[in-house]
């Protein structure tokens, strides 16, 4: 009997230990991460109370986030591509890196600044692994370093190759679609803002 209650007691120590590391894991795994494993749900047996509110508290944020608005949004967006770019331009005649993305979210009820430098200031700042379709991404201009010069629209973040993929008004071909990975483009990332809800 004395030894049935030692193993009792080793299994529930290891057990703690087993959901403590779990729960450190989870508060640190990007949200997209939690969706795609719903780890939530699968784990809500398991993890100490605070832990299930803290993950439940992440997936309502995220069930705040109008998707279906955002795969609009970039859809309408590539309906431009190969339109040229233009200095100052806001029209599809032409387009500037601001330009093209206050016009985009215009038609879909947001309202952007001018200039990059003013996108830059709006919205809420995000995490490069927390980037969703639809964020702002802001850059240097042409001087890595220096001053917001430069903003696209998020298209999707690939978390293995830790890179973004966005549309963007180019002063080198126009509206087009990059990557974050591109060297020109990884050396001038700044950040990423957050405009829809």
């Amino acid at each position: 009997m004395k030894r049935l209650f030692t193993y009792f007691l080793l299994a529930a120590s290891v057990f703690t230990v087993g959901a403590q590391d779990l729960s450190h894991s989870l508060k640190h795994q990007p949200l997209h991460e939690i969706y795609a494993n719903n780890t939530s749900a699968v784990c809500s047996s398991i993890l100490p109370s605070a832990t299930i509110n803290f993950l439940e508290n992440r997936v309502e944020d995220g069930e705040d986030y109008d998707f279906e608005m955002a795969n609009d949004m970039i859809n309408y967006a590539k309906k431009f591509l190969g339109t040229r770019y233009r200095r100052g331009g806001k029209t599809p005649a032409g387009f500037d890196c601001s330009g093209f993305t206050s016009y985009v979210f215009r038609q879909f009820g947001y309202s952007l600044g001018a200039s990059s430098r003013d996108q830059a200031l709006q919205g809420q700042a995000v995490a490069k692994e927390d980037v969703l379709p639809g964020d702002i991404l802001v850059f240097n201009g042409r001087r890595i370093g220096g001053a917001v010069g430069h903003v696209g629209i998020a298209i999707a973040y690939d978390h293995d190759k830790d890179e973004i993929t966005f549309i963007h008004s180019a002063n080198g071909g126009g509206i087009r679609i990059d990557k974050t990975s591109a060297p020109y483009y990884k050396a001038r990332y700044i950040g990423a803002r957050r405009m829809l809800k």
